[in-house]
């Protein structure tokens, strides 16, 4: 059993802020990814400095504005049925 959450959190941060860390395979590098791509680095350049696939990167940025967009509602009942429905 882990004794942090299986996903960062901001007491759980799993990513050193150096793009070329995302380079090295490792069980967290998935969170790592995510992390960069909440603080803002553009996709293009994340795929580049992991060389993971753009394609891929480019889907996880989706779901991270997803994210960031329910996380900005504060409750249930502030979402939106477009935001619900993914729209």
């Amino acid at each position: 059993e882990l004794s942090r959450p299986p996903y960062p959190t901001a007491q759980h941060a799993v990513w050193d802020g150096q793009l070329t860390s995302l380079s090295i395979p490792r069980a967290e590098r998935i969170w790592a990814l995510w992390e960069a791509l909440r603080a803002g680095h553009s996709p293009s350049i994340l795929a580049r400095a992991s060389q993971i696939d753009p394609w891929f990167v480019a889907q996880m940025a989706e779901i991270v504005e997803m994210e960031q967009a329910i996380t900005a509602c504060g409750t249930l009942d502030a979402l939106s049925p477009g935001l619900m429905a993914g729209v």
